[in-house]
């Protein structure tokens, strides 16, 4: 690309997660060294022991929100705040706690889905994070109770967001991000509903280099 039409806007990632057990920072770096100015920073929780109470939530979040303060100082980032109960945590915690014990079990399920999505409510109504996620479905196999469980607090969720006004059902796809945008598919396929979606580094590249995508 000539250097008179070289892009010198802003670079979103639009979903970042950080690990303090990982790179942590030095990921954050990296991306601002190849060009990167702003990031939404994605809760991911402990997927080992993810939390089962309100309180073990609001302090895993508060963690998050600590790191996008981090990045923001150290690294100079802008930083978006996404806070949510991922969906291959909770969905791990379901099938456990319904086998467990049963119906008793799914009911403590949905009780610890919900404290999750008001705790991180909590952090968005004091203006410290931008929005609910990573919220959404189980992506492997699971049993048909599972699924509709799923089915139900993601749409409960999505509803919810809409009233609190950071997102919207069914009207308004500005305020959502789809998780990723299937490799085998135009950017502009229809299949995105119109909603901003991530691209996977390595999606990308394949489109990249497919005759029918092409940037103009």
């Amino acid at each position: 690309m000539e250097a008179s039409k070289r892009w010198d806007g802003p670079v979103l990632d639009n979903h970042f997660h950080l690990n303090r057990n990982g790179r942590y920072l030095d990921a954050a770096h990296d991306f601002k060294k190849a060009g990167g100015t702003d990031i939404v920073l994605v809760h991911c929780p402990d997927f080992s022991a993810p939390p089962t109470e309100k309180v073990g939530h609001t302090e895993t979040y508060a963690d998050t929100v600590k790191m996008a303060e981090e990045v923001r100082k150290k690294v100079g980032l802008g930083v978006r705040v996404v806070l949510g109960p991922h969906p291959a945590a909770f969905a791990h915690q379901f099938a456990a706690w319904m086998e467990e014990s049963g119906e008793q079990g799914a009911q403590r399920a949905m009780e610890n889905y919900r404290n999750s999505i008001d705790a991180a409510l909590e952090f968005v109504h004091e203006g410290k994070a931008h929005a609910i996620g990573e919220v959404g479905r189980p992506h492997w196999p699971v049993d048909d109770t599972i699924w509709d469980l799923s089915n139900t607090l993601l749409l409960e969720t999505m509803y919810l967001a809409k009233k609190e006004g950071i997102g919207d059902k069914g009207v308004n796809l500005r305020r959502f991000i789809s998780q990723s945008l299937p490799p085998k598919v135009d950017y502009f396929n229809a299949s995105t509903g119109g909603a901003e979606s991530r691209i996977i580094n390595g999606d990308l590249r394949s489109r990249l280099n497919d005759p029918k995508f092409s940037v103009k």
